[in-house]
C-alpha cells in the first residue's frame, strides 16, 4: 500500500495541485493530512485525488475546525 504524507499546506493549493500531479502516477491509495489545512477549499482539492484520505487538525487550523471537520 501506497500512503503520501503531507503537511503544513497552509492553503497553497496551487503548489497542492502540482504535487497531486506528480503523486498521481504512482496511485497512493491514502493521503494523510498533518496538519495546517487552514481551509475546506484544501481538503476538497485532496479529495479529487481519489485516493482515502484522512487527516488531523493542526495549530494554524483551529479557527477553522468545524468547517474542516464537516
Amino acid at each position: 500500500m501506497l500512503v503520501a504524507v503531507l503537511s503544513d499546506i497552509h492553503d497553497r493549493v496551487d503548489r497542492l495541485r502540482d504535487l497531486l500531479t506528480v503523486l498521481k502516477p504512482l496511485q497512493p491509495e491514502a493521503l494523510v493530512l498533518c496538519g495546517d489545512i487552514t481551509r475546506p477549499q484544501t481538503l476538497a482539492q485532496c479529495r479529487l485525488s481519489g485516493a482515502r484520505l484522512s487527516y488531523c487538525l493542526g495549530n494554524c487550523d483551529h479557527g477553522q475546525r468545524d468547517a474542516l471537520l464537516e
